[in-house]
């Protein structure tokens, strides 16, 4: 996942837990958070 924008924690980690779900995600290794 690649954010272009800012966003809430809580969006953020709404988004990992949705991705966790697809049949195509084996497992999510590392978050890197970036901050400018």
């Amino acid at each position: 996942v690649i954010m272009t924008h800012p966003a809430q924690e809580k969006a953020m980690q709404q988004a990992l837990d949705e991705l966790t779900h697809l049949t195509v995600v084996k497992e999510i290794g590392n978050f890197v958070r970036v901050e400018a």
